[in-house]
């Protein structure tokens, strides 16, 4: 615990931030088709359209994290929000744990390079979900 808490708020969400950007970049090469799609969703998606409309939705959600991100930087003077980050930061860790778990268990990319982003992002956000407020 002590470890963790040694990273800097700053520093734990402008890693995240880096991941996510690099996890919309992976989908927007999947969208243009420059790699294949079979090698995300755990290579269930049947088509390249159905693995394409899953691509823009993550895409969406994943530009939705980084105001939270921003907001864990500094918490908020007003206790009311800082008790909402704090629901979305332990709610994004325990997802990122889950989806640490559900890489494990997908392709060969996935279990790779997308596991490793996702136990690095799954560190963070417990670094930033643990920081008390000020």
């Amino acid at each position: 615990m002590n470890l963790i808490k040694k990273i800097n708020l700053k520093t734990a969400a402008y890693i995240n931030i880096a991941i996510i950007l690099l996890v919309i970049f992976c989908h927007l090469l999947i969208v243009f088709q420059i790699i294949p799609f079979s090698w995300v969703n755990g290579g269930r998606s049947l088509t390249f359209e159905s693995q394409k409309q899953s691509s823009l939705i993550s895409i969406s959600i994943l530009f939705l994290m980084i105001p939270i991100n921003v907001g864990a930087m500094k918490y908020f003077l007003n206790k009311f929000l800082n008790i909402i980050l704090k629901i979305l930061l332990y709610g994004l860790f325990i997802y990122f744990v889950l989806s640490l778990i559900m890489q494990l268990f997908g392709t060969l990319f996935e279990k790779t390079v997308m596991s490793i982003l996702c136990l690095i992002s799954t560190l963070m956000y417990f670094r930033l979900a643990i920081e008390k407020p000020k």
